[in-house]
Formats: C-alpha cells, structure tokens, sequence
C-alpha cells in the first residue's frame, strides 16, 4: 500500500474550481450524446421554430422571437445537420446558466454547496429540452442572466441595477415572448426591495422608491423591448406578443367556462409542485410564518426567499389562466395538460 500512498501523494489535488469546471464539461458531454440522433419530438413547435429560424425574414414571423432566430441561424451553416448544431448551441446555453446559478446561490451559502445547488440545478429533468428546436434552453440560460442582475448584492435595488436586468428582461421577451409573464412578480419584488431596503424613521418614503423603481423598470423594459424589436423587423416588431399568440389570446372562451378551466389547471400544477418540491415548500412556508426563522437564516436570504415566493407563484397562475385560455377557445388543446415548461426554469429557486 505504501508505493500507492506515495504515488496519490505526488498527484496534486485539483482545486475546487477544476473540480466545477469538471462537473461542467462533463454535463454538458452527456447531454450532447444523449441528444444525438434523436427525432424531433414536439413536432409543431419545433417545425415552427426551426421554419421561423431558418428560413423566414424577421418581419414575417409569427413570434417575435428576434435574438432566438439570431443566434439559431447559425444552424444554417450545418446543411442537413441543422437539427443536431440547434442540440448543440441548447446545450452550450444550457450549461452556461450553471455560473450565475452558482454567483446567486454564493451569496447565501459556502462555496461548496453553492456549487452543487447550481449543479443539480441543470440536472433536473427539464435539461430534456435541449433536445427540442425551441428556444427553452435560451430561455433558461436568460432567465438566470435576469435573476442574477436582480438578486446580486443581496437583492439590493437601485436605478442602476433596476435598469440594467429590465433591460434584460426587455431582450428576453426577444428570446421567448413568455419573459413578459415575468413583469408582474418583478415589479412586486421592487416594491418589496424598496420596502426592505427603508430606513429608520422613513414611513413613506419607500413607497415613492418604489413607485420610481417600477417605473424605471417598466420603461427600461418597453424601450429595449420596441426598439430593438423595431430594428429587426420594423413596424411589425412592435407586436408583443405577435400574430401567433395574439390569434390564440382572441379566441377566449366566456369568463365562467375561463375560471372553470383555470382553477382545475391550477390545481393540477399545484399537485406537481407538492409533489416534487415539498421539502423545499414546507421550508419556504416556515420561513415566511416565523420571525424567529428569518432572524436565523443566513444574511439576506429574506430578499431570495421574497423573489422565489413572488417569482413561482405568479408564473404558475399565469400559466394556469393561459392553459384555460387555449384549451377553452377551440384550439384542440386539452385543460388536462399542464404547460410546466412556462416555469419550471425558475425551480432551481427551490434548491
């Protein structure tokens, strides 16, 4: 055993950094392997995308998916080949969420941990979608871009700050038009971060923080949003939502068969998240009814659990509300499905 002990001795340790670094590459290689070769699934929207990406100018597409198309383009490059290229830049977007899941995380936990929380974040089972030519991996790389500019600092807000992940949030809604269901909670967190962020003495000046926060943000958002939407396909890029989902959102069914089909929606998605997440909701339920529980955790984690508890909720009741909007107005779709795709990027907050 002693020339082995001597042996592992000379080896040199490899630093946390090249262990994460590891772990990277070696997510990534398995999610290119598992992807190759297979066909396309979701036939509809991946026909969409891939038509949209490919071959149709800006100003002709249905979803004003701008900086998606950009980036995909690329796919032309790789003839016949363009399904597998699309898996590969998924893949790339995929894995490259996994440092600002690590840089939110750090602010509330040692490093170590931190750097398993961010990798177990791009385990989960949604990295399923980097097999689809759709923008979800985009997406979810976004996503963490805006959440890290959101909560870096500990959550802080200011005009600086606030504008810069609006303006995120603006190029979002270019990658997939669903970042607009992210407003609402967004908006609320400033109003919190304003409220948290007030000083001894100040009864309502943080209320008009907030008010200039929200309104900072939501002009940040619609400038980067119009403008660049504008250049890239003129006047038909002023269209949040585009000619697709604005057919879908005409096409509503009455407001009773609407709240019908919602609340049986909601809780279906509700039953999901119990039952994969119930460790961290009960956690999450503790803290936000005990004092004595926020007081213990860790230095600013109030601000995280605030944007998880905001963030989650809205986006699961939006999603609910758009599934009875489709199902109810004659499209073929069923109420039974439960679109989890339009939220289960923001689950990792659970970790």
């Amino acid at each position: 055993m002693r020339p082995l002990h001597r042996l592992a001795a000379r080896i040199p340790r490899l630093s946390d950094p090249a262990l994460f670094a590891l772990a990277l590459l070696a997510i990534f290689l398995f999610i290119v392997f598992r992807n190759i070769g297979l066909y396309p699934t979701v036939f509809g929207d991946e026909w969409s995308y891939s038509s949209f990406t490919r071959l149709t100018p800006f100003k002709d597409t249905q979803v004003p998916s701008y900086l998606y198309y950009t980036v995909y383009r690329l796919t032309n490059f790789c003839g016949e080949g363009f399904l597998e290229c699309a898996r590969l830049i998924n893949a790339v977007f995929y894995v490259g969420a996994t440092p600002f899941l690590y840089l939110i995380a750090r602010q509330y936990m040692p490093r170590r941990l931190a750097a398993v929380v961010a990798l177990l974040a791009v385990l989960a089972p949604s990295n399923s979608y980097t097999a689809y030519f759709m923008p979800e991996a985009m997406y979810f790389w976004g996503f963490w871009v805006f959440s890290w500019s959101v909560l870096r600092g500990l959550g802080r807000a200011d005009v600086r700050a606030v504008m810069l992940s609006s303006a995120i949030l603006g190029l979002l809604a270019m990658v997939k038009v669903h970042a607009l269901f992210l407003i609402p909670a967004y908006v609320v967190y400033l109003a919190y971060a304003a409220f948290a962020q007030r000083q001894a003495g100040d009864r309502w000046g943080w209320l008009r923080r907030a008010l200039l926060l929200v309104a900072v943000a939501l002009a940040t958002a619609a400038a980067v949003r119009w403008s660049v939407g504008y250049l890239y396909a003129g006047r038909n890029g002023l269209y949040l939502l585009g000619t697709f989902y604005s057919n879908q959102a005409q096409t509503r069914p009455g407001v009773g068969v609407l709240i019908q089909l919602a609340l049986a929606s909601l809780q279906g998605h509700l039953m999901g998240l119990v039952l994969m997440s119930g460790m961290p909701l009960a956690a999450a339920a503790l803290l936000c009814a005990s004092r004595v529980q926020r007081n213990g955790a860790a230095r600013g984690s109030n601000t995280l659990l605030a944007y998880a508890a905001l963030m989650i909720p809205s986006l699961v009741a939006v999603t609910a509300l758009f599934t009875a909007l489709v199902a109810g107005g004659g499209s073929g779709e069923s109420g039974a499905r439960l679109h989890m795709r339009y939220y289960d990027f923001a689950l990792p907050l659970m970790l």
